[in-house]
């Protein structure tokens, strides 16, 4: 999967990918950035599990105030 994220500014928190294969499923850890990188767009490049199934990929979005999203 690849995607773009822009994390700028003094309140930036944890950006994370995570994935489940089930709605239920278990919830696997694959990636995180947790700074100020600039204001620009990154790139990242994250290598999904293989599967000939559907898999949901989650990014929660915390800030420092503890405050999580997920509506990116």
């Amino acid at each position: 999967m690849t995607m773009y994220y822009h994390m700028y500014g003094p309140s930036i928190g944890k950006l994370q990918v995570f994935t489940r294969k089930e709605v239920y499923g278990r919830i696997s850890f694959l990636w995180s950035r947790t700074r100020d990188i600039g204001n620009y767009f990154a790139r990242a490049r994250i290598q999904l599990p293989a599967s000939s199934d559907a898999v949901q990929v989650r990014l929660p979005v915390s800030q420092p105030s503890g405050l999580v999203s997920y509506n990116l």
